[in-house]
């Protein structure tokens, strides 16, 4: 598909939308995107579709809310769509992880817990920080083990929290690349 080609299509696409906008249609807009965000959100969900209705309904919410407010954005609704996507699923997991975490410190008997246990997850970790810079596993160290805020890990390593977030997401792209491989 040429340049020419896409940059049209996105021209007309732009063009629909800014007269369903001005229309005053957002639902109609909101549900014109609909396959995009289902699909999107499947790929995102890496084949569970519980997840990814769930993160395509709160995709839905947010841009209809943010409509309805009279929201006006800067950059073409398209562009909306996908960074709105992006959130919504990186919010759904981070939700999700913190989910499991609480679940199993509230259900932990500690007379019956595994003497092994925390043994055999320092080991664990060991394993998967291997191979991270000093820094990042530093960050890692005082983020997952320690169990700090982004904040107090920035404040402890006198670092800025833009730093921080920097180095655990440099961390988190590495062991994912280790964990699926």
């Amino acid at each position: 598909m040429s340049g020419l080609t896409l940059s049209a299509m996105h021209d007309a696409r732009d063009a629909e939308d800014t007269r369903l906008l001005a229309a005053g249609e957002i639902g109609l807009l909101v549900e014109s995107y609909y396959g995009v965000i289902i699909d999107r959100c499947r790929a995102k969900a890496r084949g569970n579709e519980e997840a990814a209705l769930e993160i395509a309904g709160a995709v839905a919410e947010r841009l209809l809310s943010e409509l309805k407010r009279g929201r006006a954005y800067r950059v073409p609704f398209r562009v909306v769509v996908h960074k709105v996507i992006d959130w919504k699923a990186a919010e759904h997991y981070r939700r999700r992880d913190v989910a499991i975490v609480e679940l199993d410190e509230d259900h932990v008997d500690g007379s019956a817990a595994d003497p092994f246990a925390k043994f055999e997850s320092d080991y664990d970790l060991d394993l998967l920080f291997e191979g991270l810079s000093p820094r990042e596993r530093q960050v890692m160290e005082l983020r997952w083990r320690e169990g700090l805020a982004i904040e107090q890990v920035a404040q402890r390593l006198e670092m800025t929290r833009n730093a921080v977030d920097q180095a655990l997401h440099r961390a988190l792209v590495r062991l994912r690349e280790k964990v699926c491989a």
